[in-house]
């Protein structure tokens, strides 16, 4: 594996949306390795959660692409991204 997303339909505590804590469990998880695209994030999909294992560049739409410019993830690197509701995006992957 050398990315893990997962993703989540809510970041909020009792209704407060001041930080960004992932309520679990996710709506989906999906593994990729590089070069290969993910399935479309869930309807209710607003937050993603990517682990890399190695470097890696990212890149977010409906039908994504990335590239040697797209967005740079280190090795061992968890981040959080917000994407729109029903937005149909998928996360494409490549080896940095």
């Amino acid at each position: 594996m050398d990315l893990h997303i997962a993703g989540f339909a809510e970041a909020n505590i009792a209704g407060v949306r001041t930080y960004q804590i992932a309520v679990v469990p996710p709506l989906a998880e999906q593994s990729l390795a590089m070069s290969e695209t993910s399935t479309a994030f869930n309807a209710t999909t607003r937050l993603v959660r990517l682990c890399a294992d190695e470097p890696c560049r990212v890149a977010f739409a409906a039908a994504p692409t990335a590239t040697s410019t797209s967005l740079l993830l280190q090795a061992g690197s968890t981040e959080y991204f917000g994407v729109p509701i029903s937005s149909g995006y998928k996360i494409n992957v490549i080896a940095a």
